[in-house]
């Protein structure tokens, strides 16, 4: 009898417990004009963890916040103070910024992260590769227009990266190098050079220089980069360029020749220009094409309308796919917000749809207005509401495909 009283009274417990659990609730996948957080996913998430994750991610904000404010106080400018910011932009060639720099004590093979080494994400088991970092050494070749940027006028590598970045933030797998505008004829040199502190990175692809304003004579140069195991793809920069310029008959001829190596074309070009690629895509179907920056949308103008119409007309294009990438600039101030640069992030979304874009830092020319753990997070809180399978592709299986690093 004591036996089923005791039974009796267990059953009661649990039966009580159960009723006062508070009930779990089913996160969607899609969250359109609503206040984002780090983590969002399809499965179940009971209200009480948000009691967990709130803190880590005002631990992260802070950290953030903190890491802006030491890049704007070596240029004298506030995170929000209004001070007029120093010229900066998105590309090598006009970019203004700062990083922090010190000597790295690495492990072979491993990418040191944060002023300690700590390698920590907050999406664990996800891949993330960087399809947009630059490096270079001015020690080693000639860049131009350094000359206007003093404080990028010093080698700016790995260890250099590593040494701004913030203790715990998320691992990156592997980097894609893009061109510095080094001078053209050190073009190779550039290249042989990225591959040989590859391992540091690691560098899993390179996008490399060639003047395919030459037509049909640049092919010696791209047998040259083909040679190399790590080109990828090639960029010749055209926002610098007048309109038209990728529509002269010798470009495009030197644009066949790069699309019949199985090479990607990066095209780095400003709003007013996306007319032409989307022209460069229609003439050469069979090239493959990556817009660098969103087409590097004015931002700071208020004004979307001319660039959403031509972006979207462009990603009709199934040859091109786009990079997240090198907005903060765009803004004109390091005291954008995520707010800020949402409804051109969301544009690029519904047009080309997730798994045509692919994440890149555009470290460090855009250190002028971010730190590289200040953007990541960006596009991290930005693609919360992904589904695992849209933020693989964004994250590294886009550019993995496009660049076929898994060659």
């Amino acid at each position: 009898m004591r036996t089923i009283v005791s039974i009796l009274r267990f059953t009661t417990r649990m039966i009580t417990t159960m009723s006062q659990r508070p009930p779990v609730r089913r996160v969607s996948t899609r969250f359109q004009n609503q206040p984002m957080r780090f983590f969002r996913c399809s499965t179940a998430v009971a209200p009480d963890t948000e009691d967990t994750v709130q803190p880590f991610l005002a631990q992260r904000a802070t950290a953030s916040s903190r890491a802006a404010t030491r890049t704007g106080s070596m240029f004298g400018m506030g995170t929000s103070s209004g001070t007029d910011p120093p010229m900066v932009a998105s590309e090598p060639g006009e970019a203004e910024g700062s990083t922090l720099s010190r000597r790295v004590v690495r492990r072979p093979g491993t990418m040191a992260i944060g002023r300690d080494g700590a390698v920590g994400t907050g999406h664990p088991g996800m891949r993330i590769i960087d399809a947009h970092l630059h490096v270079w050494d001015t020690d080693r070749l000639g860049y131009d227009w350094l000359r206007e940027v003093p404080t990028l006028n010093r080698p700016m590598g790995f260890a250099e990266l590593a040494a701004e970045r913030l203790s715990g933030a998320a691992h990156i797998d592997g980097f894609v190098f893009v061109q510095a505008d080094c001078r053209p004829e050190q073009a190779l040199t550039e290249v042989d050079w990225v591959t040989t502190i590859s391992a540091e990175g690691p560098t899993v692809g390179i996008v490399a220089f060639a003047p395919l304003e030459h037509g049909d004579a640049v092919s010696a140069h791209l047998d040259a980069l083909g040679e190399r195991a790590l080109v990828v793809g090639v960029r010749r920069l055209l926002q610098s360029e007048p309109r038209g310029f990728s529509e002269s008959h010798v470009f495009r001829a030197g644009a066949r020749a790069l699309s019949s190596r199985s090479l990607v074309f990066d095209a780095c070009v400003t709003e007013d220009q996306l007319d032409d690629v989307t022209a460069l895509a229609d003439a050469i179907p069979t090239l493959s094409i990556v817009l660098d920056h969103l087409g590097k949308p004015d931002i700071a103008s208020g004004s979307a309308d001319t660039w959403r119409q031509a972006i979207t007309e462009l990603a009709r294009r199934p040859n091109v796919v786009c990079k997240v990438s090198g907005l903060p600039p765009q803004t004109g101030s390091p005291a954008w917000s995520l707010e800020t640069l949402r409804p051109y992030l969301d544009t690029v979304l519904d047009v080309f749809g997730a798994d045509r874009l692919l994440f890149g830092s555009d470290w460090p020319a855009s250190s002028g207005q971010t730190t590289y753990d200040r953007w990541l997070d960006g596009v991290l809180e930005w693609a919360a509401p992904f589904s695992a399978d849209e933020r693989a592709g964004l994250f590294s299986e886009t550019a993995s495909r496009v660049y076929s690093l898994d060659r």
